[in-house]
């Protein structure tokens, strides 16, 4: 089961680390167009009051022109529009509140897109510069301010989404591989363990019969062949063995009969007679000492 925990867990860590580099991409992405979609409104809707500003300022003069961009701002419910000064200076009502030095392009007639911090309202606020161009030397723009307290929202939303998806998503995995690897690794493994014990107790008749599909399945295939091998060669050592130890047994009694022998004939020898040996089949070897009797 240790086998099957660690893949568990390391399919799980590789799960959850591609999920989170998933939902990161994606989350980034999805803010990304989020922040863009509100840039493309900002940016039609101000050049649309600003064009509006224009025509109203060539046609009636500046205060109807200025009420036009205030019934804008009224209309609208998440964008607040109003009608800036680029040379007003802090404190003025027209002053731009992205602050002079930073709407250099806008002085040149171009738009200008500025994400900045408000600390009054502790939020990031997306302020759009469409210029105006009326007669003049004076520089006029329509500012456009949105709050991106929504874009936050919709990226804490993401985030929560995102990290019950990748538990479940854990989980699933997690017991999927627990599952696959008790039943593919661990089941298979405890068999070849047990079947290694027991040829280890010199029991070689165990067999294990496992799936050939796989490399487990090899080696018990090959496990078995070796207990076969093992079996065969234990068979031929014993052969082996009883017949040297048959010819070892042969070999003593063929020495205790050369001692006997030897015996028997010195003993004649003392007594003058002489030695005769026979051999019955069956029942082993006998001596027979004849002894010359007396007078003869």
């Amino acid at each position: 089961m240790k086998l099957t925990w660690k893949l568990t867990v390391f399919l799980v860590l590789g799960t959850l680390v591609a999920t989170a580099a998933h939902a990161a991409y994606r989350i980034r992405r999805e803010a990304g167009s989020f922040e863009a979609d509100i840039r493309r409104n900002n940016d039609l809707l101000g050049r649309a009051v600003a064009a509006a500003a224009r025509r109203m300022w060539e046609t009636a003069g500046a205060a109807p022109a200025l009420a036009l961009v205030k019934e804008a701002n009224e209309r609208e419910t998440q964008v607040e529009i109003r009608w800036v000064w680029l040379d007003a200076a802090p404190g003025d009502q027209y002053h731009p509140l992205a602050g002079r030095h930073r709407l250099t392009s806008v002085e040149r007639g171009e738009i200008a897109v500025l994400r900045l911090a408000d600390p009054a309202k502790r939020q990031d606020v997306l302020y759009t510069y469409v210029p105006v161009r009326i007669p003049g030397d004076r520089r006029a723009a329509i500012e456009l301010g949105e709050s991106l307290a929504k874009e936050r929202a919709f990226v804490r939303g993401m985030i929560g989404n995102v990290a019950v998806t990748t538990f479940l998503i854990v989980v699933v995995c997690g017991a999927i591989a627990m599952g696959l690897g008790v039943f593919f690794v661990g089941r298979p493994v405890r068999a070849l363990v047990e079947q290694a014990r027991r040829v280890g107790r010199g029991d070689l008749a165990s067999r294990t019969a496992l799936r050939p599909g796989d490399e487990l399945g090899e080696l018990s295939r090959e496990m078995n062949a070796m207990c076969d091998q093992l079996a065969a060669a234990n068979d031929q050592i014993a052969s082996e063995t009883a017949a040297r130890l048959a010819t070892i047994e042969q070999l003593r009694h063929a020495d205790r009969l050369m001692t006997v022998g030897k015996l028997a004939s010195g003993i004649a020898q003392e007594h003058g007679g002489w030695i005769a040996v026979e051999s019955e089949a069956g029942k082993g070897s006998c001596f027979t000492v004849y002894l010359p009797q007396e007078g003869a």
